[in-house]
């Protein structure tokens, strides 16, 4: 593909949190960033990432708007001898589609994920502010890396932002340069995996062209 601050609110974890604002603002927290990170997914090359199920709460956008911020918890580990992996990561407004496809609509500008220091779980949490990301309701916001493929990373960099937990599931889909803008693909489900991701909304006048 061409492609900090820790707020963790108990209330937003497994629901929907709306927060009054001024003129018919409003900002809408969803998603879940769980405890720590215990698992990490390794591709060689462009992946992208959507939750699709949790036990409560919202999984898609619940009402439309901009994408203020988007909270990851975890990091990239680094390679055996400690090489440094590949930090580029990006967020994604992901369409469903009737055939049970996601369309790419808006992919963000790149960020630099974090990396692990030391062994077990990762507990950080990193925010990130995407330039003018709209959404509307009923779409998923992904998350994309691209592969990092190199030497010390002969299966990609292992981008641990995922935990092992019941009732949550993500898709995945990868596909060298096949998650750009305007992409459509099908994800495949991972039963019990849980993307550790919060995202916020903006909506009304805070919206700007998004509203």
């Amino acid at each position: 593909m061409r492609r900090i601050l820790p707020i963790c609110s108990l209330l937003a974890i497994t629901g929907l949190l709306a927060l009054p604002g001024t003129s018919g603002a409003a900002a809408v927290t969803f998603g879940s960033l769980g405890t720590s990170a215990s698992t990490a997914e390794t591709d060689p090359v462009d992946t992208a990432f959507w939750l699709t199920a949790q036990p409560a709460g919202a999984t898609t956008v619940p009402v439309r708007g901009l994408v203020k911020t988007v909270q990851l918890r975890g990091c990239a580990q680094a390679g055996p001898k400690g090489q440094k992996p590949l930090r580029e990561i990006h967020f994604q407004t992901l369409v469903p589609r009737p055939n049970g496809s996601v369309r790419v609509k808006v992919t963000s500008q790149g960020f630099k994920a974090p990396v692990c220091q030391g062994a077990g779980p990762a507990t950080q949490v990193s925010a990130y502010h995407p330039f003018y990301m709209c959404a509307k309701a009923g779409d998923y916001i992904g998350f994309s890396d691209s592969g990092g493929f190199a030497p010390g990373f002969p299966g990609g960099v292992s981008y641990e932002f995922f935990a092992p937990t019941t009732g949550f599931n993500t898709d995945s889909f990868t596909g060298a340069g096949r998650d750009n803008n305007g992409d459509a693909f099908t994800g495949t489900a991972q039963m019990g995996v849980q993307l550790l991701m919060q995202v916020t909304i903006v909506t009304g006048k805070r919206a700007g062209p998004c509203k």
